[in-house]
């Protein structure tokens, strides 16, 4: 056998590359480190598998305020194809809170269109009020708040939900259903880990006490937001506006309520349509 050559199959580092880390996924994934799994998914090439996980990964890092990851990890899957009706949707709040409303709609759209028939349609409705409300629109959406509290299950929706339901019944100056839903809202958004629906939440809240006309619980509120926002790093988000206002509103002078004013309009500036 001197002298002679042998030739061994071997498989290149290209070949097993993809598989080590579609294991890697499946590790990450049985564990409950979903976010992980959709990584090495994405790098194995296997998009589909990584976007159904989305489902899981996406609104905790939209309710975490981990915005730039989440755009990341759907600008990838994008790259492949069009984005199932759970991506649609997470990529329209993502324009959402960046104040991008016309590319938010056109994600909403998308789900929509996309959506499977045993896919529950209520999912889409806070990112349809919000965008309302943004815009605005407070018949629209009010008109998606009365069909949530029709379905009779408000105490068991997620806390986006509630949340733009409970701001829905405020911006229309409807105290009573508002306190109601908002009631849940608040803890159910932080038993969920959800912080920027919990600054949503206290920010309608802030708005309601300033229709109520209660001084104190409105500045409590406002200040209860920007804290929010801070931990959740939304502290430009255009959407905690509001609190600063309240707190101009609620100022014992003249200079503070100026600038607590003016920074509520420079934030506010942040969106656009």
């Amino acid at each position: 056998l001197h002298g002679t050559k042998h030739s061994f199959p071997t498989r290149r580092s290209s070949d097993l590359l993809p598989q080590l880390n579609r294991s890697a996924a499946a590790w990450f994934e049985a564990n409950g480190y979903a976010a992980a799994a959709v990584e090495h998914l994405l790098i194995a090439g296997d998009r589909d598998h990584a976007m159904d996980l989305m489902r899981i990964v996406g609104p905790d890092l939209l309710g975490s305020g981990q915005l730039r990851t989440l755009r990341n990890l759907l600008e990838r899957i994008s790259a492949g194809g069009p984005l199932d009706t759970v991506c649609s949707l997470l990529a329209g709040w993502v324009h959402y809170l960046r104040g991008r409303y016309d590319d938010a709609d056109r994600c909403l759209t998308d789900a929509m269109e996309r959506m499977p028939p045993d896919f529950d349609a209520m999912r889409a409705m806070p990112l349809r009020i919000n965008l309302a409300l943004g815009r605005g629109d407070v018949a629209t959406a009010l008109a998606g708040a009365r069909e949530v509290t029709a379905a009779g299950d408000v105490a068991a929706r997620p806390s986006e939900l509630t949340t733009a339901t409970g701001a829905a019944y405020v911006w229309a100056g409807m105290h009573a259903e508002a306190r109601e839903v908002l009631a849940v809202a608040l803890p159910r958004t932080l038993e969920e880990g959800r912080l920027t629906a919990h600054a949503l939440a206290l920010v309608a809240l802030a708005v309601l006490e300033v229709d109520a006309g209660d001084r104190d619980g409105a500045q409590a509120a406002a200040e209860r937001v920007i804290a929010a926002a801070a931990a959740g790093g939304l502290a430009a988000y255009h959407g905690i506006a509001p609190a600063f206002a309240v707190r101009a509103w609620a100022a014992d002078d003249l200079a503070t309520a100026v600038a607590e004013a003016d920074h509520a309009v420079a934030i506010a500036r942040g969106a656009t349509t």
